[in-house]
């Protein structure tokens, strides 16, 4: 939880669009950590949900967050006020998809992946410490990305009309755009194939917690025995 506040304090503090979406990977280890530390079957399950999520979202947010700090040559990814982008609709889209994944606000992956994550710990000890980071943590995140947009988007200077046929374009091209566009085309996925994952989740975190048939898979049950014996239980 300690490493959750501190990425969230990051993402609130920085003033640089790059330095946030690397503080949101602080945010997600510390999620992981905060759900995984119960050591119970359905929060490793809803945190192997989790994973896949903030991993392909985060990824997207570097991505168009390369592309917006190519298109403002002045500022680059500092957050003050920068003539507008070249593509704004689209950078403008993009962006705005990112953060509402990347935030957990429904109808995207992460948002049924917190509420899972929220309902595996909420009888345990210390579970509501865990809601508390975790929903503040989200919060703290929109509202950075909510401050980042307004200024990279709204908060622009004026622009002669021949300065914005000088201003460079970098992300025409497919090769900027269309990996971007997969990785956030990921979360709506996630959702879609949702029940098939949960259950493929529920399958790895019961082996996680319970090893002692794969011990016998691989050991075969004389050996496995002896070792289950010889520990005292697995």
């Amino acid at each position: 939880m300690i490493t959750l506040a501190a990425g969230a304090a990051g993402v609130v503090a920085s003033r640089n669009l790059r330095h946030i979406t690397a503080y949101f990977v602080i945010v997600s280890v510390g999620t992981l950590l905060a759900v995984i530390s119960t050591f119970q079957t359905q929060a490793l399950a809803a945190a192997i949900v989790y994973l896949p999520h903030t991993t392909f979202v985060t990824a997207a947010l570097f991505l168009i967050t390369d592309m917006i700090a190519r298109q403002r040559p002045n500022a680059g990814a500092r957050l003050i006020p920068d003539h507008p982008v070249s593509q704004q609709t689209l950078l403008g889209l993009l962006f705005t998809g990112a953060a509402i994944a990347i935030a957990g606000l429904p109808p995207l992956s992460g948002f049924f992946a917190k509420v899972m994550m929220l309902l595996s710990v909420h009888t345990l000890f210390g579970g509501a410490w865990i809601w508390v980071f975790i929903l503040a943590g989200g919060a703290l995140g929109l509202i950075a990305l909510g401050r980042a947009g307004t200024i990279v988007f709204w908060k622009t200077l004026p622009t002669e009309k021949t300065e914005q046929k000088s201003h460079p374009i970098y992300c025409h091209t497919y090769g900027h755009t269309l990996p971007a566009l997969a990785l956030l085309g990921i979360s709506p996925l996630l959702v879609l194939f949702g029940h098939p994952m949960a259950q493929f989740a529920d399958t790895i975190a019961s082996q996680l917690t319970e090893p002692f048939a794969y011990i016998t898979a691989v050991l075969g049950p004389d050996h496995a025995a002896l070792l289950f014996e010889s520990t005292g239980g697995l």
